[in-house]
């Protein structure tokens, strides 16, 4: 995953599968803590785009291929192609670093993130027209349930085999287990399918992992890259999870939960795993004990959720360092600005205003956020999507101003690294006809609103790309 696409909003976040501590009510033994799920058979693929706003970049301009190139936001190279990755640039690193390790780095602009989103919607178009269970996980990752489609396969299947590699195999021993683990078997290859097509409809390589949960799939997909793809057998599922180097390696466990067992004296998989569960209840709360107890252990019983219009529509950027209330209105009015025109795009009102900022932490650089939020008036709403006119700008801006005049005193020196605005509650909007509104309009979503999937897809059939790499379904890019 790009490391820049963590702060971009409107995807679905994985940390939000660690539930609520707060919200448990019945005691570890109860809810059967030293109980883990067994789940039905799945067959989980997890896609990760290679080098994602790199390759935009590529296809939009051909020339970029054969070069060194980085995707810069503000001081930082966000993330590089290969050929730069091979002279020693990585992602995040600051622009003069990687001009000083690669001179012939070619640099272009990536804050406007329009063209990535673009792009990203059009790879999970894709593959939704292959299968309905897709859920999108930032702008270049995206999970795909096809158990449906591996059940309907399996009997029109003679021999079967693996595409790509398989976790701590040899290829001899990998087949010699392919009809015993026949629905991931077919698992890849349906896999390197959907890899070649993304590839040959929208000229873009990426990473597959095939596992039987989300958390496995994501875990094992990076294992060999770029442009593999690699399948996880249960009975390797204990070495994944022993090769993670620390608890925030496990996706969901985040800065203040990994904060939090460490209080504990829990530094490692192996040291959370072994942890006593009632006593891990008692500190984080049954649901998220067993959660986390689960998740250590390589379990996940997560459904896949089904893509669909984001929730909430946002915009943010990041900097040094902002210090006056003047530099604070400007960026709100920028921010506010892009974000006005993409909701008249989408075409639904939004209910509520949320104004995020970071404070900046010598202890903590990237986990200090601080967010208000609050209703939008119902006549800012419709003017949102009718008009955002000037006047529209002016009243959201005060709204702003508001919320972030309760998260700072203005009146004392502060230090922000990041100003985010978003949009959520969206409600498709019915018609006006005069002063009431159409109840029978309620069912009908908006023209924007209705991205066709199969239209999305027939556009990108005529999407005009120039081969970036000979395609490989179970090896490199060469």
């Amino acid at each position: 995953m790009e490391s820049s696409d963590d702060e971009i909003e409107e995807e679905n976040e994985w940390d939000q599968l660690l539930p609520d501590s707060s919200r448990a009510s019945r005691s570890a033994s109860e809810l059967g803590l030293n109980e883990t799920p067994t789940p039905a058979q799945r067959v989980i693929l997890h896609f990760d785009l290679d080098c994602f706003y790199a390759q935009v970049e590529m296809i939009r301009n051909p020339t970029l291929r054969d070069v060194p190139l980085g995707v810069q936001q503000k001081y930082i190279v966000v993330t590089c192609n290969y050929v730069a990755r091979q002279q020693g640039v990585t992602k995040l690193m600051s622009v003069t670093d990687a001009m000083e390790k690669c001179p012939e780095l070619v640099l272009v602009k990536g804050e406007d993130l329009t063209p990535y989103r673009e792009m990203s919607y059009q790879v999970t178009d894709l593959l939704l027209s292959y299968c309905p269970l897709v859920e999108r996980l930032g702008f270049d990752e995206n999970f795909v349930d096809i158990t449906e489609m591996v059940k309907k396969r399996l009997p029109h299947t003679p021999q079967f085999s693996f595409k790509g590699h398989v976790y701590g195999s040899s290829y001899k021993a990998a087949e010699s287990e392919a009809s015993k683990h026949s629905e991931l078997a077919l698992g890849s290859h349906i896999a390197a399918e959907l890899r070649e097509a993304i590839y040959s409809r929208l000229g873009l390589t990426g990473c597959a992992g095939v596992a039987d949960n989300k958390l496995l799939a994501k875990l094992v997909s990076g294992t060999f890259k770029p442009n593999q793809q690699t399948t996880l057998l249960p009975e390797n599922i204990s070495d994944i999870m022993g090769s993670l180097s620390s608890l925030r390696k496990i996706p969901g466990v985040g800065y203040q939960t990994a904060k939090r067992l460490q209080s504990l004296g829990l530094l490692s998989i192996k040291d959370l795993q072994l942890f006593p569960p009632t006593q891990l209840a008692k500190e984080m709360g049954s649901p998220c004990a067993i959660r986390l107890k689960n998740l250590s252990l390589g379990l996940d019983d997560s459904p896949v959720h089904p893509a669909g219009a984001p929730q909430s529509l946002s915009d943010e950027d990041s900097f040094k360092k902002m210090s006056c209330v003047k530099e604070v209105t400007e960026k709100i009015q920028q921010l506010l600005t892009t974000l006005l025109k993409r909701m008249r795009n989408d075409g639904r009102k939004p209910r509520t205003f949320r104004l995020s900022i970071r404070k900046h932490s010598a202890s903590n650089k990237w986990c200090n956020r601080e967010t208000r939020q609050c209703p939008i008036p119902n006549h800012v709403g419709h003017e949102i999507i009718s008009d955002s006119s000037a006047d529209t700008l002016a009243q959201l801006l005060s709204l702003g101003l508001k919320l972030f005049s309760k998260m700072m005193d203005t009146a004392a020196p502060f230090h922000l690294t990041l100003i985010s605005v978003c949009f959520n509650n969206l409600q498709i909007q019915a018609p006006i006809t005069g002063s009431r509104e159409s109840i029978a309009s309620f069912f009908t979503p908006t023209t924007a609103l209705l991205r066709s999937t199969q239209s999305q897809v027939q556009n990108s059939l005529s999407f005009n790309t120039t081969t970036l790499f000979a395609f490989n379904p179970h090896g490199r890019a060469s």
